[in-house]
């Protein structure tokens, strides 16, 4: 399991970091980078409904430690905590895949009139 998150976590750091270096100014990463990048990381039904508490549980505390392990090979530092990383319910799980298929650009609006910046 350990072995897994981790290499979960690799391809996530190369992905977002890529995504950063190509959108974010000189400026822009270095506050980036000086802050660190939060991670959420939610489990749907899949994992909310396994029946063994205790390893669902422990899937997590392995997940948050290795987002949460310091690597700075890419520069950036990850992190996460109980409240970001965790089994989410039916009704929050639902709600995420309405946005998801119901971006704000659809209903003609900008997604700078609707996100904080």
């Amino acid at each position: 399991m350990a072995q897994r998150a981790k290499e979960l976590m690799e391809q996530l750091e190369t992905d977002a970091v890529g995504i950063l270096d190509a959108r974010l100014t000189e400026e822009e990463k270095i506050q980036v980078r000086s802050r660190g990048i939060p991670v959420l990381f939610y489990s749907t039904a899949g994992i909310r409904d396994f029946h063994k508490k205790w390893y669902r549980e422990a899937l997590f505390v392995v997940l948050r430690a290795v987002i949460n392990e310091p690597t700075h090979e890419l520069g950036y530092k990850f992190f996460t905590n109980t409240h970001w990383s965790h089994p989410i319910t039916g009704a929050k799980e639902g709600f995420y895949a309405f946005l998801t298929l119901n971006p704000p650009e659809a209903a003609g609006r900008r997604r700078d009139d609707v996100l904080p910046r």
